[in-house]
């Protein structure tokens, strides 16, 4: 899914809040980890990401 235009508040792996606006996400998807339910920022095709944060792997769902 594209992320809508609107700012993001995440977490980042060490602990920290991060505060991001679109532009910085442009061209880039965003999904759940199925884990920990952290968001996972991405670019490019892939099968599988890894989350940061608890270090599972994510299958990456197909959008026709």
């Amino acid at each position: 899914m594209d992320i809508p235009l609107q700012t993001i508040i995440l977490m980042n792996p060490n602990g920290t809040i991060q505060i991001a606006t679109q532009p910085w996400f442009k061209g880039k998807k965003v999904m759940k980890c199925y884990n920990c339910q952290s968001n996972i920022i991405f670019e490019g095709k892939y099968n599988q990401i890894k989350c940061t944060k608890c270090m599972t792997i994510n299958q990456v769902p197909v959008i026709k």
